[in-house]
């Protein structure tokens, strides 16, 4: 299985923590991750080359939507995805108690919270169940 992992490069609150620790739960599959700003057309094909992608909340899931592409993978930690997700993805989260109390507040008022991720063998877990 082929699968890409697209990680921002800088801390924000929607940052998932343990990207590191999920590397190395995927280590027999062929992973592809890309950090950074990325030209549009290169994450399409990046999108196309892959069986599935992973994200967190970002412009990555709506460009996707909007392309008609794969589903992937979002991790939600502080957003709900009823409100800013799509129900075709697998939209990982821990649940209501981890979203901020205004969902269309300013980001740089939202505390970075480890523990709002869910841990990287629910991901794998979704993988799995996707061969």
């Amino acid at each position: 299985m082929h699968i890409l992992i697209i990680r921002g490069n800088i801390e924000t609150p929607k940052s998932y923590p343990y990207w590191e620790e999920l590397l190395v739960l995927l280590k027999d599959h062929k992973i592809k991750e890309v950090k950074g700003m990325l030209q549009e057309k290169y994450i399409i094909e990046l999108i196309n080359w892959c069986d599935v992608w992973i994200s967190i909340d970002s412009f990555i899931q709506h460009l996707v939507k909007y392309h008609k592409l794969k589903k992937g993978i979002v991790l939600w930690g502080k957003s709900n995805p009823e409100i800013f997700g799509y129900g075709d993805n697998i939209n990982l989260l821990k649940g209501p108690v981890n979203f901020r109390t205004d969902q269309f507040g300013k980001w740089s008022e939202v505390k970075h919270r480890e523990e709002d991720f869910v841990l990287p063998e629910v991901i794998l877990k979704e993988i799995t169940n996707m061969l």
